[in-house]
C-alpha cells in the first residue's frame, strides 16, 4: 500500500457512477478513498493530487511520517492532509541583479549509461576551488534531453546537496519537449530549492509565434510562483529565433517571476535592445551570458553573469579574465580570452567543436582522477584514438602554462576580490542588519518549525524580533577588556602557558579564560576569586564526537569549575539536514551545564553556506543556548563580518555572538563590537588592548 495518490474523479459505488465532491483531508479518508473502484485516472506528478480540476500538493515529509512504525496507526491517519497554495506575485518580485559571477554549465556524469551521482560532491569541489559562483545544472552540456524527467530530479538534487556544502548557486535547466514534464520538473526545483530555474522553447514542435512561446512559458514559470525565471534563449539549437527582446518584452507582464535570461547567442544587437527593455520597465534583468567566446564582447555591455561548460576545464581562466577587464586591464583581459581561445583550438582540432561536453568529461578526468562516463545516443562519443590524443594534449596545454588555475576566489557582485576578514567599512550596512535578510531567514524559520515538528509561531516566540522588520537597533559599546575571551588551545600548551593565560586575564580585566577542558581545573584554581571566568570548550575542534561524550565532557568540566561551556555542533549532520540530530546535540550540553555554565555553540561559519548558518543559529536559539559563536579557529577560516551579519539578524537578542578566529586588532576588534557581537575569542588579546603586533594563532 503506497500513498502516490488518488487521481480519480469518480467512483463506482452501488452501480451507481458518484462524483468525487470534496477534497480528502486525513490519511484516515485518503485511505477510504482509495478502496474505491476509480473510472478516471488522470495521471500527474508523484507530489500532487488532481481533483475536479484543482491541484494540491503535499509535502514528502508528510507522506514519509504516514508509514513510520514507531507512531501508532490511528495517530498517522489522522494527520491532517494539508494543501500547498502557491503565492502568486502581482508583479515582477525582483527589481536589482540577483546572479552575478562564474556558473559552470556542468556534464551529467554517467557510469554504464546510468546517472552517477557519486562523483558530483567532488566535482562541485573543485568548482568552488576554481572561483565559481554556481552551476547551471540539465542545460546543453548536461544533455538535459537525452534524461527522463526522473533522472533529471535526481541529478538535481545531488547538485542541491553539494550546491550547500561547497557555497555554489544552484541554477537549475527544467526545459523539455512535454509541457507537463517541464511543469513536473519547474515544481521540482522549487520543492528542492533551486536558486532559479530556466526553460527553452520546445524544439520539436516549436512554437510559431511569440503569443505561443509566451502561453507555453506562462504556465511553466507559474508552476514554481516563489523562484526567479531565466528564459533559455538559445536559438542555434531550439530553432526558435524570435528576438530576445521581444520575447522580454511579452514575458514581463505575464510573468510575475521573470528574471532575465541565459542568453547563448552571438547577436550584440539583441543584447543590448533587452539590457535597455529591462532599464525602461525599470529591472536589471540578469541577463547570463551563454558562449565563453562572448565574454569579453558581453561584458562592456553590462553583463554580469557567464554561463559556460567551458569553465568545467578552465574556469579560473575566465575568472581572471572578468577581473581584469573589470579593473580596466584590458590587455590582461585578452591575453586570457587568448588562453580560452587556444583551449578551444587544441580540441576542436582533435574531436570538433561539438563534440565539447564529451571532450570536457576527459578533461574532467584528468583533474579530478574520477571517470565521467560517455556521451548517449544519438549523441557521437569520442572514439579510443581521439581520447588518447585529447589527454596527451590537456597534458601538454597544462605543463605549459603555469599558474593556469591561480585565482583571486569568486567573483563578486561588483567583479573585484572578496575583502579579507575584518575589512568591512561599516558592519551596521550589511544587510542582516538593515532587515533585509528577513524573508531568507523565514523562510528557514518555517522549515525548521517542520523538522522540529513544531509550529512557526513557537519559533517566533523563541525569535520575537522576526515579527517585526527585522533591522537590528544601533549597539551601544563597553570597554573592549570586557569583551575578551583570552584563548589558548593549542595541543602543545602547558602548565605554565597557562599560569601565564591567567596571569594576563587577571592583569587586564579580561572578561574569560578558554581553554581545553583538561586544563579547566587548573585555571580555575588560578583564577578563583578574580572575577575573570573559566570558559572551556567541548567536542573541540571537529564537533563529530558522539553526543553523549559532548554531555558527559560538559559534566566533567562543568564539574571542575567552568562557568561557560563552548561546544562545537556536530557540523557534518548540520549540512546533512540531520536538523533533530543537531538540536538534540546542543539540547544535551545545554542540560549537562545544569544551569551552572552557560553555552556558546560553534559553527566553524567558514565551512557553512548561509542558510547552514540560520539553520545552526535557529536551532542554538531553540536549544537554550546563550551565545552562538562564528568559529573554532582551527579550521579554513575565522570570523567574518557576513557571518556574524546573519547570525545576529536570526537570533536577535534571544542570544548573544561570539566572534571568534582572526579578530586581533582594535580596530577590527571594534567594528565587530559595533556590529553588536558581545564577546571575542582571541589569543591577540594583549595586542588589541596594547596596540602590539598581533602574533600568529587564534
Amino acid at each position: 500500500l503506497k500513498l502516490q495518490f488518488l487521481y480519480f474523479i469518480g467512483y463506482y459505488k452501488q452501480g451507481k457512477i458518484m462524483s468525487v465532491r470534496r477534497q480528502p483531508t486525513t490519511w484516515q479518508e485518503a485511505a477510504e478513498l482509495m478502496a474505491m473502484t476509480p473510472i478516471n485516472v488522470r495521471q500527474v506528478s508523484d507530489n500532487g493530487v488532481v481533483s475536479n480540476g484543482e491541484e494540491m500538493r503535499y509535502s514528502t515529509k508528510l507522506k514519509r511520517s504516514l508509514w513510520n512504525k514507531e507512531e501508532p496507526v490511528a495517530k498517522r491517519l489522522a494527520m491532517p492532509m494539508t494543501p500547498r497554495t502557491p503565492k502568486r506575485q502581482k508583479g515582477p518580485q525582483w527589481t536589482k541583479k540577483l546572479f552575478k559571477g562564474l556558473f559552470c554549465a556542468v556534464v551529467s556524469p554517467l557510469e554504464d549509461d546510468s546517472i552517477n551521482v557519486d562523483v558530483i560532491d567532488a566535482y562541485a569541489g573543485l568548482l568552488a576551488k576554481d572561483g565559481m559562483t554556481g552551476v547551471f545544472v540539465a542545460g546543453t552540456a548536461g544533455m538535459s534531453m537525452s534524461m527522463s524527467v526522473a533522472e533529471r530530479k535526481v541529478l538535481l538534487e545531488a547538485w542541491i546537496k553539494a550546491g550547500k556544502k561547497h557555497n555554489l548557486i544552484v541554477l537549475a535547466h527544467i526545459g523539455a519537449q512535454s509541457l507537463e514534464d517541464s511543469k513536473e520538473l519547474a515544481r521540482h526545483a522549487e520543492d528542492v530549492g533551486a536558486a532559479a530555474i530556466s526553460s527553452m522553447a520546445p524544439s520539436f514542435f516549436k512554437p510559431a509565434s511569440i503569443d505561443l512561446l509566451v502561453d507555453y512559458t506562462k504556465q511553466v514559470a507559474a508552476e514554481a510562483p516563489n523562484t526567479p525565471f531565466l528564459y533559455y534563449h538559445f536559438p542555434d539549437i531550439t530553432g526558435v529565433a524570435f528576438p530576445m527582446a521581444d520575447i522580454m518584452k511579452a514575458l514581463h507582464p505575464v510573468v510575475p517571476t521573470l528574471r532575465g535570461a541565459k542568453f547563448t547567442s552571438t547577436n550584440m544587437w539583441d543584447l543590448g535592445d533587452t539590457l535597455d527593455f529591462g532599464k525602461k520597465v525599470g529591472t536589471e534583468f540578469d541577463i547570463l551570458n551563454g558562449f565563453e567566446g562572448m565574454t569579453t564582447s558581453c561584458l562592456p555591455l553590462g553583463v554580469t553573469a557567464h554561463i559556460a561548460i567551458g569553465f568545467s576545464s578552465i574556469g579560473p581562466v575566465w575568472n581572471r579574465m572578468v577581473r581584469a577587464f573589470s579593473s580596466g586591464k584590458f590587455e590582461e583581459a585578452n591575453k586570457e580570452q587568448q588562453t580560452g581561445r587556444e583551449w578551444f583550438a587544441m580540441f576542436s582540432k582533435i574531436c570538433g567543436l561539438w563534440q565539447m561536453t564529451a571532450a570536457t568529461k576527459i578533461f574532467l578526468s584528468e583533474r579530478l582522477n574520477l571517470e565521467f562516463g560517455g556521451m548517449r545516443s544519438p549523441q557521437r562519443d569520442v572514439t579510443h584514438e581521439e581520447e588518447t590524443a585529447l589527454r596527451k594534449a590537456w597534458r601538454q596545454f597544462v605543463k605549459e602554462r603555469p599558474g593556469l588555475f591561480k585565482h583571486e576566489g569568486p567573483i563578486t557582485m561588483s567583479a573585484t576580490p572578496a575583502k579579507k576578514t575584518g575589512e568591512a567599512e561599516d558592519f551596521t550596512l550589511l544587510p542582516g542588519a538593515q532587515g533585509k535578510m528577513k524573508k531568507t531567514i523565514m523562510k528557514r524559520v518555517h522549515a525548521m518549525s517542520k523538522e522540529l515538528c513544531i509550529g512557526t509561531e513557537d519559533v517566533l516566540d523563541v525569535l520575537p524580533h522576526l515579527r517585526g522588520d527585522g533591522k537590528l537597533p544601533p549597539q551601544k559599546m563597553g570597554d573592549v577588556r570586557q569583551y575578551i575571551d583570552h584563548t589558548l588551545l593549542k595541543a602543545t600548551a602547558s602548565s605554565k602557558e597557562i599560569e601565564k593565560l591567567c596571569d594576563e586575564a587577571k592583569k587586564n580585566k579580561f572578561y574569560a579564560v578558554c581553554v581545553n577542558s583538561s586544563r579547566v581545573k587548573e585555571a580555575a584554581d588560578m583564577l578563583q576569586g578574580t572575577g575573570v571566568e573559566v570558559a572551556s570548550v567541548v567536542g573541540f575542534p571537529l564537533g563529530a564526537m558522539d553526543t553523549r561524550s559532548k554531555g558527559k565532557e560538559t559534566s566533567a568540566a562543568v564539574a571542575a569549575g567552568a562557568t561557560e561551556i563552548d561546544m562545537v555542533l556536530n557540523i557534518g549532520k548540520l549540512m546533512e539536514g540531520k536538523y533533530e540530530e543537531v538540536f538534540e546535540d546542543i539540547a544535551t550540553v545545554v542540560a549537562a551545564c545544569k544551569n551552572r555554565a552557560i553555552v556558546k555553540v560553534i559553527f566553524e561559519t567558514c565551512l557553512l553556506t548561509q542558510e547552514q548558518i540560520i539553520d545552526a543559529s535557529i536551532l542554538s536559539a531553540m536549544a537554550r543556548a546563550v551565545f552562538v559563536k562564528t568559529s573554532t579557529g582551527f579550521s579554513t577560516g575565522g570570523a567574518t563580518p557576513e557571518a556574524v551579519d546573519i547570525m545576529k539578524a536570526t537570533v536577535g537578542d534571544t542570544c548573544l555572538v561570539k566572534a571568534s578566529g582572526g579578530v586581533k586588532t582594535l580596530p577590527i576588534a571594534k567594528k565587530y563590537m559595533a556590529a553588536g557581537i558581545s564577546r571575542i575569542g582571541t589569543s591577540s588579546g594583549i595586542a588589541i588592548i596594547t596596540g602590539a603586533t598581533p602574533g600568529a594563532g587564534y
